[in-house]
């Protein structure tokens, strides 16, 4: 083994499960408006790429 390495020895894993809604353009707007923020906005694509399956949203609370 080189000078300076230790072994190392897997000491185990963990499996987290997480919900995941998916929700359309108009309801997360209408989620964010309701967590209180304001002038929820959403464009398509970010900067100059304009991919319509990737959605920026902006809002200001």
């Amino acid at each position: 083994m080189p000078r300076g390495l230790r072994r190392f020895s897997f000491l185990g894993s963990r499996l987290a499960c997480a919900e995941l809604y998916w929700h359309g353009v108009s309801e997360f707007e209408m989620l964010l408006k309701a967590a209180g923020f304001a002038n929820a906005r959403h464009e398509f694509g970010y900067g100059d790429e304009s991919q319509r399956s990737l959605v920026t949203f902006a809002a200001v609370k």
